[in-house]
């Protein structure tokens, strides 16, 4: 079972919105996105997290604001479909401003660049992607 925390709390606003499924999601690193014929053609999204910023302190030194990061890579059978996909995703998390997601408190989501393609995967699958930081309150 997961934790919930920033990855799940993505994934709720992406299925909430229509563009994504929860069994399309997958976390983390050792993630194996679903390949071969018995399988549908996703697209199938990853969150990865990538470390994130230094949490902001407060004047007391307690934790204020959290700062995790995360790549989200979206892995289809077309390189329009992948890319098409990642440029909903990215829009849809761009608009995070002021807004609790589940029961957390995000100051804001922001994309740290444009959607840009991926090395193929192990099943020769087109990928496109980008990341994404976060500011909000600690979960």
């Amino acid at each position: 079972m997961w934790r919930v925390g920033f990855a799940e709390e993505v994934r709720d606003r992406w299925v909430t919105a229509g563009l994504i499924t929860a069994a399309d999601f997958f976390k983390g690193p050792l993630a194996v996105v679903p390949s071969g014929p018995h399988v549908g053609a996703g697209p199938f999204v990853e969150f990865t997290g990538t470390g994130g910023l230094p949490s902001e302190l407060t004047q007391d030194n307690a934790i204020g604001y959290d700062c995790p990061s995360a790549q989200i890579i979206v892995t289809a059978d077309s390189p329009s479909v992948a890319e098409a996909k990642a440029k909903a995703l990215r829009e849809n998390i761009m608009s995070v401003r002021n807004i609790e997601l589940g029961t957390t408190w995000y100051r804001q989501i922001t994309a740290d660049q444009q959607v840009f393609p991926f090395p193929l995967d192990a099943a020769v699958r087109p990928r496109s992607g980008f990341n994404i930081t976060a500011i909000k309150r600690p979960s």
